[in-house]
């Protein structure tokens, strides 16, 4: 089919071979494309639209009913899909996305605006999104993640590639990462945060839940746990770090601010605090340790390695050093 104006058909329309439609096209029934379609101008269908070949939009395209696409989707203008849009090949959105129902794209997924889901979004390939995203659900990609924008996620996060993120990220439900991650701006997390590779954060962090990361931690911002902190790797905060239950490090921790720690301190590497410490639990450092500030631990301290304190130091429960004491200012064990 080849339609040189603009195309209105008031019922189901189904073609067998390749359509291509230079204009505008409104369908009120169902569409059923078996071959590639390609529409140069608006594309409005108030019920579902099915292609088995490519399909490339050229214009803003909307459809009240179900979309699913057995190849390519190429749209170069806005995208309002009020169902669900499955697509098997390679998604590119040159402008918003706007999905009401699940979208489950099985390819690389490129989307150049804004992109608002209100239910899931699972994609099989890479997903670049070069503007804000927001989600309502549940969030599943088999492969890497990218947004240039703020995104908001209302539920769970599943990457199993790296995640790079030029702004800032909100996430209600629980985060699982397998590769790398960077965040531009601040990472606020309701659930807890499982980080299989190195994580770095120009802003803020709070986590409502547990954090596991593999790797390395980097948070140039405050840091906030209301649970438990692990992390495999060396660990650099440049400001304050508040954790309401046990943190353990399993490598060198560099703290810039002050620290407040709730439960237990582990830490298997190096130890270096430019600010004031105070740890309500157990302290336990199994290399050396310097505080530039004053030190305040109300349970026992063990510590392996040589212990330096430049400011006052006080100690509620038995203290065992293994190595050298220094302290600068004024000590009460």
């Amino acid at each position: 089919s080849n339609v040189i104006g603009a195309a209105s058909f008031q019922a189901t329309v189904t073609a067998v071979g390749a359509a291509t439609f230079k204009d505008d096209v409104s369908v009120s029934g169902n569409t059923r494309l078996l071959g590639t379609v390609t529409v140069g101008g608006a594309v409005s269908l108030a019920s579902s639209l099915s292609v088995g070949g490519v399909a490339n939009f050229a214009n803003t395209v909307t459809i009240a009913g179900a979309v699913s696409l057995a190849s390519t989707l190429s749209v170069g203008g806005a995208s309002n899909f009020a169902s669900t849009v499955t697509v098997v090949g390679a998604g590119t959105f040159k402008d918003d996305v706007s999905v009401s129902g699940n979208t489950r794209l099985l390819g690389t997924v490129t989307v150049g605006g804004a992109v608002s889901l209100a239910s899931t979004l699972s994609v099989g390939g890479v997903a670049n999104f070069a503007d804000t995203v927001t989600v309502a659900g549940a969030v599943s990609l088999a492969s890497t993640l990218s947004v240039g924008g703020a995104s908001n996620f209302a539920s769970t996060v599943t990457v199993v590639g790296a995640a790079a993120f030029k702004s800032n990220v909100s996430v209600s439900g629980n985060v699982d990462i397998a590769g790398n991650v960077s965040v531009g701006g601040t990472l606020f997390a309701a659930g807890g945060i499982t980080y299989d590779g190195n994580v770095s954060v120009s802003g803020n962090l709070a986590v409502g839940g547990n954090v596991s990361v593999g790797g390395t931690l980097s948070v140039t911002g405050a840091v906030s746990l209301a649970s438990t902190l692990s992390v495999g790797g060396a660990t650099n905060l440049l400001g304050t770090v508040t954790a309401t239950g046990n943190a353990g490090f399993l490598g060198t921790v560099r703290v810039s601010g002050a620290t407040s720690l709730e439960a237990a301190l582990n830490v298997t590497g190096a130890a270096l605090f430019s600010s004031t410490v105070t740890v309500v639990g157990a302290g336990t450092f199994k290399s050396n340790i310097s505080v530039s500030g004053t030190t305040k631990l109300l349970g026992t301290v063990t510590a392996t390695g040589n212990t330096g304190f430049l400011g006052t130091v006080r100690v509620s429960g038995a203290t065992s050093l293994e190595a050298g004491l220094v302290v600068g200012g004024k000590a009460e064990f």
